[in-house]
């Protein structure tokens, strides 16, 4: 029923396309119509995306095929009509140029101030106006392709989330999948708002009045990037902080909530921590308690000397308390083997560590990774790995500068120059960026390129290259 519904949902929906793309197509050439067109590009992504959603709620029986499949089809053709018949009432303008204009007048709105000091800060007064227009583009660029992304997330995710635990479990997917999206997006949302800005700037001439006065591109790259700096100091913050935790929150979720038939017995866990080299089958999710732990330790000359096994680990003061521990004392000529009794385990490994290990997540701050190079927490990765993810902390935050240097060529233009070459340019050069910076760190990681070449190499070349095409433009 619901694989029937969904598909006759699609299908009445099309007729009422045309009252969606009419207003969007026929907009005014000044009626910000490059935004309306995403806009109605995330409608359609999202209609796509909630009538599976839908289908999968009822198809789980989560509620009824009829109803839910019915709001969606109702909720988008509402909002063709209301395009259509709210864009009539002035033709050239459409609700979404009026809300990018009422957005645009919220951030313009300042305190009066006297002539006098208005005219004292003339020259910060064009840095504002630049940086209000690309801040907000940035902004709607990054909202809508977090919805994008997440849309799709949710489809290959759905049915999996409502078995465990039903609806209210998406937000707290969505919720947790936030953070890593972010860090995926920041950089390209930087690049298309500066697009838009300067794409606009261009149709509207005031590029060409900046230009006459005397403003260089390197001005304008100046008063373009304290938008750009923001976006990489609150990228770097999400990937120190928001995302590490939020990766494993979301997969000691995950897996503790999966249903009976897909869960799988824990397998052991390697990790060094120190010169112990340490195995354990298991752990709970708060981490506090290890099972099935066998511990290697090994002299200054990194030769075994002792092997101790308990059956379970808990953590005290200074270390770890091991119950029923079976120690093994290797000699030059004997082992000597003591069984029995409660065995202390003096290592810096915490609670959270072993949390952190059993949960699977991926992602771990640079802080972390210094510590287990360290030995102070655990290793249980290649050096290779936690090494470029240090080089990245500041190597990631150049990305967003990067996607500004490749969207300044459409700076260029004005109202009668061929302005989709730029634009062409910026969002091939920061797609291939994106590529060719994630080649490289993988490479990094399995210890294939030395890790500052692999965290710093696509910046540096892409960031040359942007400056010398620059340059050339310039000259």
């Amino acid at each position: 029923e619901s694989e029937l519904l969904s598909r006759l949902t699609r299908s009445f929906a099309i007729p009422f396309l045309p009252f969606l793309a009419l207003p969007l197509a026929m907009a005014a050439k000044r009626g910000r119509r490059a935004p309306g067109m995403i806009v109605g590009a995330v409608a359609l992504v999202a209609f796509h995306h909630g009538v599976t959603l839908a289908k999968n709620f009822g198809g789980n029986g989560k509620a009824p095929p009829t109803v839910v499949l019915g709001a969606v089809f109702l909720v988008f053709v509402g909002f063709c009509l209301w395009m259509f018949f709210s864009s009539r009432k002035r033709p050239g303008e459409t609700p979404i140029s009026g809300l990018f204009m009422r957005i645009e007048g919220f951030f313009e709105r300042r305190s009066k101030v006297k002539p006098t000091a208005m005219q004292s800060r003339g020259g910060l007064s064009l840095t504002g106006y630049m940086s209000r227009i690309f801040a907000v583009r940035t902004a709607v660029a990054a909202g809508a392709l977090l919805g994008l992304l997440q849309l799709i997330d949710l489809l290959e995710r759905t049915n999996d989330i409502l078995h465990r635990g039903g609806a209210i479990e998406i937000l707290r997917y969505l919720a947790l999948r936030l953070p890593d999206m972010f860090q995926q997006i920041a950089g390209f949302a930087v690049l298309a708002g500066a697009l838009f800005t300067f794409n606009q700037l261009a149709a509207t001439s005031e590029m060409v009045a900046m230009r006459a006065t005397g403003l260089s591109l390197y001005q304008i790259f100046r008063r373009a990037l304290p938008v750009a700096l923001s976006v990489a100091a609150l990228d770097l913050v999400v990937a120190e902080t928001l995302a590490p935790r939020a990766e494993q929150a979301l997969t000691t979720w995950w897996n503790a909530s999966a249903p009976a038939a897909q869960k799988k017995a824990p397998e052991p866990h390697w990790f060094r921590i120190g010169g112990d080299l340490v195995v354990a089958k298991g752990a709970t999710p708060d981490g506090r308690t290890l099972t099935g732990l066998t511990i290697y330790q090994r002299d200054g000359d990194l030769a075994l000397m002792r092997r101790l096994t308990a059956q379970s680990a808990t953590p005290e003061v200074g270390g770890w308390k091991m119950r029923d521990a079976v120690v093994t004392d290797v000699g030059p000529q004997r082992a000597v083997v003591t069984a029995g009794g409660d065995v202390h385990w003096p290592t810096s490994l915490s609670a959270g560590d072993a949390a952190r290990l059993f949960s699977d997540s991926s992602d771990i701050s640079s802080a972390n990774a210094i510590k287990a190079l360290k030995g102070t927490e655990p290793l249980n990765r290649a050096p290779a790995e936690f090494k470029t993810r240090i080089q990245r902390t500041i190597a990631q935050g150049f990305a967003p500068l990067i996607m500004l240097l490749l969207a300044l060529p459409a700076a260029l233009g004005h109202t009668r120059s061929n302005r989709t070459l730029p634009v062409i340019f910026g969002l091939g050069g920061g797609l291939l960026y994106l590529v060719v910076d994630g080649l490289l760190t993988a490479m990094g990681q399995t210890g294939v390129l030395p890790p500052a070449a692999a965290a710093w190499g696509a910046p540096v070349a892409f960031g040359c290259g942007a400056l010398s095409i620059l340059l050339y433009a310039e000259g």
